[in-house]
């Protein structure tokens, strides 16, 4: 004897409240960064890059979102590293894993490679771009202070005759807030020390650097940040100095440091501007110390 059982009926797959919230856009895919620049300068406050997407996606689900969408996933320019006589160019597409297994930038840039290595969780650094990191303006992502650290350019293609432009990491701040598109990030292959400390992280996130001739550091500088407000470049201005003088005056020399940084950033809005101050000049002395010790 054989039983029929009657199917169940269908059920529609339940479709998450902020998927339902997604605005309609077109997707462009252009091939190159000029086609690309062409587009966003064409519809202006309308579109947006696509990048990895990590921090897109979320804004689209919250229901914010632009009418036309420029993926960059296919404009082979962007993508990879090339190594120089004096510099690597990193492309703005290249995710942070693809950093972090390049062999270039294991054998001339190591700490680069360490640096991102701390960078989120595996899903972050294997699908979040440097350029998306830098471009997003969060005040706690960590890219754009390595990259201040290491006195990095940025290449951009602005303006709708996609006319290259170049700016220091360290004076991003600098540049008008006008339709762009960061290209590639040239690194200097030079002696540097660079130091970092998130244990504070997002109240107050540190990476300096250290650069030293004939016995003495003739370069000190961090790039200190807030929660809620991004990184400054912020040089230190007791130079030339011995190791030796740094590490005895590691304190005082941070706290004479912290005072620039003061004037470079609004106050915080997460914490009083002092304690920022303090807990910044703590993690500078301890790097001033460190650095005079590998001296």
């Amino acid at each position: 004897m054989s039983t029929m059982l009657a199917a169940s009926p269908a059920v529609p797959l339940a479709i998450h409240r902020s998927h339902r919230l997604i605005p309609p856009f077109t997707l462009h895919r252009p091939r190159s960064a000029a086609e690309a620049m062409g587009l966003l300068a064409r519809y202006g406050d309308a579109a947006a890059p696509l990048a990895g997407g990590i921090d897109f996606i979320n804004r689209l689900k919250s229901g914010a979102g632009p009418a036309h969408v420029v993926a960059l996933d296919g404009v082979a320019e962007l993508q990879g590293v090339t190594l120089g006589e004096r510099r690597i160019e990193l492309g703005a597409m290249t995710t942070h894993r693809g950093v972090q297994a390049d062999e270039a930038v294991a054998s001339r840039l190591p700490v680069l490679a360490d640096y991102v290595a701390g960078l989120g969780n595996v899903r972050i650094r294997a699908q979040g771009t440097l350029g998306g990191n830098v471009m997003a303006g969060e005040p706690c992502y960590e890219i754009l202070p390595i990259l201040m650290a290491l006195d990095a350019t940025l290449h951009f293609v602005a303006g709708a005759d996609a006319a290259p432009r170049a700016v220091a990491a360290r004076r991003l701040a600098d540049m008008p807030a006008a339709p762009r598109l960061l290209c590639r990030i040239a690194v200097p292959l030079r002696p540097v020390t660079i130091l970092w400390d998130r244990s504070l992280r997002p109240m107050v996130t540190m990476v300096a650097a250290f650069a030293r001739h004939e016995g003495h550091f003739i370069e000190m500088g961090a790039a200190l940040g807030a929660a809620n407000l991004g990184p400054a470049w912020i040089p230190c201005p007791a130079l030339p100095i011995a190791p030796a003088e740094a590490r005895r005056q590691a304190v005082s020399l941070a706290r004479g440091w912290v005072g620039g940084w003061s004037r470079a950033v609004p106050s915080p809005r997460t914490a009083s501007e002092s304690w920022h101050l303090r807990a910044a000049a703590a993690l500078l002395a301890r790097a001033i110390t460190r650095a005079s010790a590998e001296s």
